[in-house]
């Protein structure tokens, strides 16, 4: 049964880009070294959730899983400038001056007196994580055509 499901790619995308971009910015929290396997695995969730629904290799679902994943990239980002970017600089400062986090606390929030989130994030983003999102939108369009998932895929549907 061959039929169009965009509308139900679609939502797959959606939920799995916010699934995955917060996971993203949690793993963040935890390390930012991770930032990289992390950022591919977001590509990779967001072209099985694609590939599992739509059940079909094309074109447009592989651009429409690049383009979540950037989406679900980006809401990682924000989360991340949201949950972390506060505490990070906490530390920063109790380690530069041993200091403790009390003391630390008010030089932090002087520092984002007045900043937005996306002001935080434009002034946060590197090429690095232009790299990352690249990464995330490249491994999301190709898992969509591995024909090895397509044929396992495949296989299941015909079975029920």
């Amino acid at each position: 049964m061959n039929y169009n499901r965009v509308g139900s790619v679609l939502i797959a995308a959606f939920i799995s880009s916010i699934i995955s971009g917060a996971l993203w910015a949690k793993m963040l929290s935890i390390s930012t070294a991770l930032a990289g396997i992390s950022s591919i695995a977001v590509g990779i969730f967001i072209g099985l959730s694609i590939l599992l629904i739509g059940r079909a290799r094309k074109i447009s679902y592989g651009l429409i899983a690049s383009a979540y994943a950037i989406i679900g990239l980006t809401f990682g980002k924000f989360l991340d400038v949201r949950w972390n970017t506060f505490q990070r600089t906490q530390r920063y400062l109790m380690n530069q001056y041993q200091i403790s986090a009390e003391q630390a606390e008010p030089m932090a929030q002087a520092q984002f007196g007045g900043y937005s989130t996306w002001e935080l994030m434009a002034d946060q983003t590197t090429s690095w994580d232009i790299l990352l999102y690249a990464a995330a939108a490249y491994f999301a369009f190709r898992i969509v055509f591995v024909r090895f998932l397509h044929n396992v895929i495949q296989t299941v549907e015909e079975e029920d």
